[in-house]
């Protein structure tokens, strides 16, 4: 619920009548930058005014439209800072606390917005025909800063000023992040019909809290149902999506691609389109996925890019995958230990490295896998990573991330006797003669019927010239139908 503010624009500007003596090619790259804006070309506006402040340090009414066009820019850290500095030669302003205020939340600074638009309030500083707008702004911040005993209470202002019903959703809004649940069920069900689907999901988001899972279905898809009536596709969207998440929490992962598939604005909703690339993945269809996420490629967000790129690994498209892979490298250069934080960032990066080997180029994929941090690794990513660098010559990184997960407590048997035999196997190829002798014994002991163990132990006996028990390791092979193991037999024994 990120608040939704419009920025003040005041008469700041006529104070440039008072500071005089403004040179001519100052006002040169003003009369640029008001003829750039006019034309919707607001970056080269931008230069044309950080060009104005610069030659003249005394117009500081220039920050404030500063201010405004970094706002339209998407900006919000900027528009801040030069909000600020007017407020620092004009004084408190209301207009320049206001728009800095809206400039902090939308860079997510929610805890500041609040502060400053409060002080504004508690000052006295509120015009009255902007006081509601103020309110509701103080509102979102807060609620947003997860400050929502406060929030409640600034929306009851609120409500109580304007007689509003979405003050009133949004009062009760902020009561169930406090925990209030049955309380809210009575007047949430009054609001349906002024406030729309936003009342049913947070009523479904009762009942699924409640247990009454049941309950939560129904409100969802009667409200989908109203808004299908109501040709309302915000509605349809918004509900669409809450009820696809429930069935992919419950794993109805079929429902839920079936719900968002053919969702008229999943084009434009990322987070239709992720609930059903994860749904897709879910159940195994990882081509279909990459559909999915390809779609807003052309400007990636990082989870898009990431799901992408696991999506790419899982299917069988390998100039894509590496396609991705370099795409993936490329945005995080330098930022590796900060994405292997995640669990998808992780996944990710073990797919670039496989996308990598998959394309012949086993440099570059041993070089990304030592670069991810072991820290977050399961146990199957280890084992993954070790195969990587066992296939790139590179015995010794193969050896410690096996070695790690056989070291933990509690590893799934398939992929500990994975990680036991690779193991084995990367310490024969450094000819650790003594170390792979006692590592193909654990093999051997967890699987007896392992034929090929049996074979690269006796060629770990070989190393360690214990030739009688190196034949009978190779004679057990031999009698498998192991093949080899009957070769190195005739030869050398």
């Amino acid at each position: 619920m990120k608040p939704v503010a419009r920025p003040l624009v005041s008469a700041l500007a006529a104070l440039a009548l008072l500071t005089g003596g403004a040179a001519l090619a100052q006002e040169d790259h003003l009369v640029d930058a008001h003829t750039l804006i006019e034309a919707g070309e607001l970056e080269h506006a931008r230069q044309a005014l950080l060009e104005a402040v610069d030659l003249d340090p005394n117009r500081v009414d220039l920050h404030f439209q500063l201010g405004l066009l970094e706002l339209r820019l998407d900006n919000p850290e900027a528009a801040a800072f030069n909000f600020s500095v007017a407020a620092a030669a004009f004084g408190k302003r209301f207009d320049l606390v206001y728009n800095q205020a809206i400039s902090l939340a939308e860079a997510g600074d929610f805890a500041r917005a609040s502060q400053l638009l409060q002080e504004a309030i508690d000052a006295g500083q509120i015009p009255g025909e902007l006081r509601a707008q103020v309110l509701e702004a103080l509102g979102d911040a807060q609620y947003e800063a997860g400050a929502f005993d406060l929030a409640a209470r600034t929306y009851a202002q609120l409500f109580d000023l304007t007689g509003d019903t979405t003050a009133e959703y949004k009062t009760l809004l902020a009561r169930f992040e406090l925990g209030e649940r049955e309380q809210l069920v009575v007047p949430l069900k009054r609001l349906r019909v002024p406030v729309g689907h936003r009342t049913s999901k947070l009523l479904a988001d009762i009942y699924y809290d409640t247990g009454l899972a049941e309950y939560g279905e129904r409100e969802l898809k009667d409200a989908r149902k109203r808004a299908v009536e109501e040709v309302n596709f915000e509605a349809l969207t918004d509900v669409s999506v809450a009820l696809a998440s429930h069935y992919y929490l419950s794993e109805r992962y079929a429902e839920a691609i079936e719900l968002l598939v053919d969702l008229p604005t999943i084009e434009h909703d990322q987070l239709a389109r992720y609930l059903l690339g994860i749904a897709y993945l879910a159940t195994g269809e990882a081509d279909a996925a990459l559909r999915v996420f390809e779609a807003p490629l052309q400007n990636p967000s990082d989870a898009f890019l990431l799901l992408s790129m696991v999506a790419a690994g899982a299917g069988d498209d390998a100039q894509k995958a590496n396609d991705l892979a370099r795409h993936l490298v490329s945005k995080f250069a330098g930022e590796l230990p900060r994405l292997a934080r995640t669990e998808l960032g992780i996944a990710a990066l073990v797919a670039a490295a496989q996308a990598y080997e998959q394309t012949g180029r086993l440099d570059e994929a041993a070089g990304l896998a030592s670069q991810i941090p072991r820290a977050n690794l399961s146990p199957s990513q280890r084992v993954q990573l070790g195969d990587l660098h066992y296939r790139a010559g590179e015995y010794q990184a193969a050896a410690t991330h096996y070695e790690e997960v056989l070291a933990q407590a509690a590893v799934d048997a398939d992929i500990y006797l994975a990680a036991a035999r690779n193991y084995a196997d990367a310490l024969l190829a450094q000819r650790r003669w003594g170390d792979a002798k006692r590592a193909y014994e654990r093999v051997i002991a967890l699987t007896p019927f392992d034929t090929v163990a049996y074979y690269h132990y006796g060629w770990a006996l070989i190393g360690l010239n214990e030739r009688p028990a190196a034949q009978e390791a190779f004679q057990t092979a031999a009698e498998r139908g192991y093949e080899p193991a009957r070769d190195v037999l005739a030869k050398h024994f």
